[in-house]
């Protein structure tokens, strides 16, 4: 029992080291402007790599608490899993306008063999990677898809406010909106690639 607890605690720590420094966006809202504060707690590994998202994504469910996340693309096959998180700079899922590249990656499996080319190959996401949860708003259908549709036909329109680290933006920084640290910007992903657990009950802020 005692070298069960010593490997469930090392895994932790590894999975919280691969989560430093990581993320991206497509277009942010000026409205938002959530400030940035001391992370959760790290979210449990799940027993089994493949699952179907759910609360073991997130670290906690507790409603109006920030959370951090992972993504989980398991009812989207067609995304040529092991997938990773597009983030934008506003709620709507506009092709060609995410900020960020090949990472946050979904914890896809372990001691599988993953094909060459693979944007989220085993080495980088043998335990996924990890993003700070701000606060949440509804996808815009305006100008965008503002709401996502899984290979289940559920839907959702809840984006997440993430938080990407300035290494991680590769377009359209621009766009979005600095953390009050400066050590990064705020970004959106849409909350059915993060778990899918729904709306926590911690509306963004308006800046004005």
């Amino acid at each position: 029992m005692r070298n069960v607890r010593k490997l469930l605690l090392a895994i932790v720590l590894v999975a919280a080291a691969c989560s430093v420094g990581q993320q991206s966006a497509q277009e942010q809202p000026s409205s938002t402007s959530a400030a940035a504060t001391a992370p959760s707690e790290a979210p449990l590994i799940p027993a089994e790599a493949d699952h179907p998202p759910g609360p073991q994504d997130v670290s906690t469910m507790e409603p109006g608490k920030k959370f951090k996340a992972q993504p989980n693309f398991y009812y989207f096959e067609g995304c040529g899993r092991p997938c990773w998180l597009p983030l934008y700079p506003a709620p709507q899922l506009v092709a060609g306008t995410a900020v960020n590249e090949g990472w946050p990656c979904e914890y896809y499996a372990l001691n599988v063999v993953i094909k060459q080319g693979t944007d989220c190959s085993q080495s980088h996401s043998v335990l996924g990677d990890e993003v700070q949860i701000e606060c949440q708003v509804r996808g815009d259908d305006t100008l965008g898809e503002g709401t996502i549709q899984n290979d289940k036909q559920e839907r959702s329109n809840i984006f997440d406010v993430v938080i990407i680290p300035k290494d991680k933006v590769v377009r359209g920084v621009e766009q979005l909106e600095p953390t009050p640290d400066g050590s990064g910007y705020f970004a959106l992903g849409a909350d059915m690639w993060l778990g899918n657990t729904g709306w926590h009950g911690i509306p963004c802020q308006s800046s004005g």
